[in-house]
Order: structure tokens, then sequence, then C-alpha cells
């Protein structure tokens, strides 16, 4: 199921709604943008598994469209040649191959400290639970909004990118 970014979310012949305060779901007759609707929301456990399937739906779509958007950025990017000068060049690895499932999105390419591997992220919240689960820093978690203009975003992702090629560095440059 696609739901467009910014259009209301009907199903069923229902509307859904939700209360970020008490973190539930109702079926209020309101009308709600995805937007609105993927701040963070628990659904409860006892709750219609229909509806927990459509959140895990769209936060994959959510995800997928993050990735694709940092791919456009990139790849204009790269055309108009602003990428720095200790970036060689990145690819964004394959869905279901091996990196991804280890949870790397992109890797990049440095002249000095070689591949830096990048994970992208529609939330804070998912990006904070990605830390804590790689707790070794050697995957970076970057937060991406498809609704941020294209510079925002290549200044998030490069950001990151020089973040960690800075950390590695200075690991290789301390004394043993």
């Amino acid at each position: 199921m696609q739901i467009p970014i910014g259009k209301n979310i009907k199903d069923f012949g229902w509307l859904l709604t939700f209360s970020c305060k008490y973190h539930y779901i109702s079926y209020r007759k309101e009308v709600i943008t995805l937007r609105h609707f993927v701040k963070r929301v628990r659904v409860p456990k006892k709750f219609n598994p229909k509806i927990s399937a459509i959140f895990g739906r769209i936060a994959l779509e959510l995800g997928d469209r993050a990735e694709k958007y940092v791919e456009e950025v990139f790849d204009k990017a790269e055309s108009e040649d602003k990428l720095p000068s200790w970036l060689l060049g990145w690819e964004r690895k394959k869905k279901y191959s091996t990196m991804d499932k280890k949870g790397v999105d992109f890797m990049f390419h440095t002249v000095d400290v070689g591949p830096i591997f990048i994970n992208i992220k529609s939330s804070q919240m998912n990006a904070l639970r990605f830390e804590r689960e790689h707790p070794d820093g050697g995957i970076r978690a970057v937060v991406v909004n498809i609704l941020d203009p294209p510079m925002t975003t290549y200044g998030k992702v490069i950001g990151a990118v020089a973040r960690q090629r800075d950390k590695f560095l200075s690991l290789r440059a301390a004394p043993a």
C-alpha cells in the first residue's frame, strides 16, 4: 500500500487519528496528514493486526522514499561536481544484500580512510534505536525528511560522513 506524502489517510471507510500525548490511536472522524500521522505512534499489543500491518507498511514506505531521495540528491550533486575533494564516490547498497541486512544503506568512498557506512532513517526515534543497536559506531545513522530541501539533506548526510571521517582520522593519529 503506497500512501502519497501530504494526502489524507483513509482506510476501510474510517479515518485514523492519534494523540501524541497518550500514544494511542482512535477512530475519530478527523482528517490528518501523513506527516502528522507518523510522528510517534505506539500501537497497543491488543490492537487490530490489520492496523499494525498498515503502520509497518507506512514505515517501510517512508524509509524507502527517504533512501531514494538521498540517492537523487547525491546524483544531482555528483553531476554538478559538488562533492568534497576527499570523497571519491558513493554507492547505494542493493536491497536484501549482505550490507543492507547489517544496516548499511549507503557507502561513501573516501581518499584517506576508506569506506564510510551510512544508514538513512526517517525519524529521530528510529535513529536513536539504531545507534543503541550498533554501539561500535561503525555505521552512522542520519535522519532524512523527504520534505526538506535538497541542500539541507545534502548537508546532513555530508556532515555525518565528515564527522565519521574525522573520527577515523583521529583514531589513526592517536598514539598506541
